[in-house]
């Protein structure tokens, strides 16, 4: 509605009993949190090519000092917690809490970026699966990969005279 303030604006939901409604409640933020969320971490990415670790840090920067964009880096029961507080309360907080928020939100964003794109990547609109972002694992120069592979070869004890002995 024109005029009204953003901090005023919610979604209403009716439903037939209040114990549905708190439930429907829940549901509607903690899933308007993950849509945001990802919003946010694509418009991090953009069109540049950036590592995993980068991410945070990116998102983080993009959303500056607005309260708005900080509350969509995080889930909203954690808005309230004391080690996340110096993060939207800079006007009440010491140097040494916003720091210490900072780093907090940084290590939860990180650890929502993980999920989206490893354990969650393949289950529901997430950002690999709708397109919105391309994801890949560079892992180096072929040397190094070849290293590796006969590094774990030879830790587990593994034989290569048996290959030729199958293939005899």
């Amino acid at each position: 509605a024109p005029g009204l303030d953003d901090m005023e604006k919610h979604a209403l939901v009716f439903t037939d009993s209040v114990q549905d409604a708190a439930h429907r409640a829940g549901f509607i933020k903690a899933r308007s949190h993950s849509l945001s969320l990802r919003s946010v971490l694509a418009d991090a990415v953009g069109d540049h090519e950036i590592t995993l670790d980068e991410l945070p840090g990116l998102a983080l920067e993009r959303a500056g000092h607005d309260p708005i964009k900080r509350h969509r880096l995080v889930l909203p029961s954690l808005t309230e917690q004391e080690l996340f507080s110096g993060f939207w309360k800079t006007k009440d907080s010491s140097p040494s809490q916003m720091r210490a928020s900072r780093n907090a939100v940084t290590s939860r964003l990180a650890f929502d970026a993980a999920l989206e794109f490893g354990l969650n990547a393949s289950l529901g609109r997430t950002l690999e699966l709708t397109g919105a972002v391309n994801v890949s694992v560079d892992v180096g120069p072929d040397a190094i990969l070849i290293a590796a592979a006969k590094e774990a070869i030879d830790q587990t004890g593994f034989s290569p005279d048996l290959l030729k002995e199958l293939h005899g």
